[in-house]
């Protein structure tokens, strides 16, 4: 785990997960934010109570570009509802995480991958020629990804390539370096060119797909 003061928290509409102590993890959507609170929009229903889990210090963990990160804070209700009688609180309620605003990073890209089977297009672009041709990504990271039947690739080259992880948004588009292909017939390339937006695709994708859990 490294601490890095130049992080950046989770931006509108990302979504997160509130992690309460040895108790619970709750999925929700930032509403809005500034320096010092997150108002997050709960997507699922807390087991915990209202007057425990405010006594409580939780966390939110969030990923993006620069991988998977973690900051400390309580859960309030906001001050446009403190007038407000509240019974219990649960999924579609807006909640203010208070902050302490030192964001830890708890896995770099490089360290946050799932695997999958997604459709890829892999663009070869020769002297005489541009080839484009589809296949399935079995493994996604933030910095590198494993490829199914790429017969022409061989390492050092480098390939551009659109990557679907959800038929109803825009593809992952980059550049990748073939690294290495394994003796089962997978390639492994890294990610050589891709905008900060989409890696930060690709490490929220692998963040929620990975089996492996943060404490």
């Amino acid at each position: 785990m490294v601490g890095v003061d130049t992080l950046h928290g989770p931006t509108l509409t990302d979504v997160v997960t509130i992690v309460v102590p040895q108790r619970e993890q709750l999925q929700a959507r930032v509403h809005d934010t500034a320096s010092t609170w997150i108002d997050l929009l709960l997507l699922s229903a807390p087991r915990t109570s209202w007057a425990q889990i405010t006594r409580m210090q939780v966390s939110v963990q969030f990923a993006g570009a620069q991988g998977l990160c973690r900051i400390m804070g309580h859960l309030a209700h906001r001050p446009q509802d403190a007038h407000l009688r509240v019974v219990g609180y649960g999924t579609g309620e807006t909640l203010r995480f208070e902050h302490r605003g030192h964001i830890q990073l708890l896995r770099r890209p490089a360290l946050v991958s799932a695997q999958a089977n997604a459709r890829i297009v892999v663009l070869r672009s020769g002297a005489r020629d541009h080839v484009a041709v589809e296949t399935r990504c079995v493994a996604i990271g933030g910095a590198e990804l494993r490829l199914a039947g790429l017969p022409f690739a061989a390492a050092g080259q480098t390939f551009g390539f659109d990557l679907f992880l959800d038929p109803r948004e825009p593809a992952v588009s980059g550049e990748l370096l073939v690294e290495r292909r394994d003796a089962d017939g997978f390639v492994r390339a890294t990610l050589s060119r891709i905008t900060a937006h989409d890696r930060s695709r690709l490490v929220h994708w692998a963040a929620e797909h990975s089996t492996r859990r943060v404490a």
